[in-house]
Formats: C-alpha cells, sequence, structure tokens
C-alpha cells in the first residue's frame, strides 16, 4: 500500500482559503466607500444617487465666544502642526480684512478659522488657525479635510457647507467657527 501525498492534501485545502481571503479583502475595500455627505448648515443628508435628503440628529453644539479682529497665527497654539493649512483666493484681486472666528472646542481639541473678507462681504481666502494635532491620527484626518473644508468655504461664499467625511467633528466646529465670524 502507497501513502496518501499529504502535501497535495494540504494544497488543496490552503489554496481555497487564501483565494477565499483575497477576495473577501478586495471586496471590503470596494465596498469601504462614503455613501453620503452631510450638509453641515441644514443638517442634511444626501446620499450619491441623489435621494431625498434625510434629517440628522442635532447634538449638543459646543458654545462659541463672539468673534474678534485679530492678526492670523499661522500655526496653532498647542502644537506644530504636521499639516501646512491652505488659503484658497476667491479671486485673485480680492483683499480686505482679515478676521478671526472664535476657537470652538471639540472633543478632540479646538478648532479656530480666520477669514479675509473684502468691503462688500466676499469671503476672499480662509486658513484655519487652531485644530487638533496632538495624535497621529487627528493629524492624519486634519491634515486631508481642513483644505478641502477652506476650499468650499470660499467657493460656497458662506457657511453653509458639506462635512468632510471622516471629519465631521472637526467639519461641524470649522463650520459654527466661521459662521460666528461670518456674523460678527
Amino acid at each position: 500500500m502507497t501513502e496518501p501525498d499529504r502535501s497535495a492534501s494540504l494544497a488543496r485545502r490552503l489554496v481555497p482559503a487564501a483565494v477565499l481571503g483575497g477576495a473577501s479583502v478586495l471586496f471590503v475595500m470596494a465596498l469601504d466607500r462614503p455613501a453620503a455627505t452631510e450638509d453641515l448648515a441644514t443638517g442634511t443628508v444626501v446620499d450619491e444617487l441623489g435621494a431625498p435628503p434625510a434629517t440628522t440628529d442635532d447634538a449638543a453644539v459646543p458654545s462659541t465666544s463672539p468673534s474678534t479682529t485679530t492678526p492670523r497665527r499661522s500655526t496653532p497654539s498647542t502644537s506644530t502642526p504636521s499639516a501646512p493649512s491652505t488659503t484658497v483666493p476667491a479671486t485673485p484681486t480680492c483683499s480686505g480684512e482679515e478676521r478671526t472666528g472664535p476657537s470652538v472646542t471639540t472633543k478632540f481639541g479646538p478648532v479656530q478659522v480666520a477669514a479675509t473678507i473684502s468691503d462688500d462681504g466676499t469671503i476672499c481666502a480662509v486658513d484655519t488657525v487652531r485644530w487638533p494635532d496632538d495624535d497621529r491620527k487627528s493629524s492624519s484626518i486634519n491634515q486631508r479635510a481642513l483644505p478641502t473644508l477652506e476650499q468650499r468655504a470660499v467657493q460656497a461664499q458662506s457657511a453653509q457647507i458639506n462635512a468632510v467625511s471622516g471629519a465631521t467633528v472637526t467639519s461641524r466646529a470649522f463650520v459654527q467657527s466661521l459662521q460666528a465670524l461670518l456674523d460678527g
């Protein structure tokens, strides 16, 4: 009698397991995309297919202080940022008064926005002067989210902008600081 080939039996077990594992990883990666964006000003969620908006639960909102007109700081006061903030001009000739909004405290840290507002009310530029960056994850999230929020605010010419997926807390605080700056 011959003994059965044990290596062939092992290969018949491992190959299908490896193929299924790889297929599972690819499947999860394909499905790991944001399904909706949130309009922070109205609190509505709009999916990518254009389905009717659904209202979201308004959570407790951190309090803000009135805005003040102060020179803009180029770095946050908590620590040195790993992500430079970006200023997006609306037009090449837009200039005006620089104003700083209140610092809005979140569970991850403070967020504070500054903007250049022209005499006619045009938002020339928006810059985030304070943001959570105490840990690697917050720094990574804000490195991606803040330039997007700043650009959206200049394009919208208001604080009524959509949140950045994965940075909802920072997005809400950004909008609060910017809205207080515009109201003040």
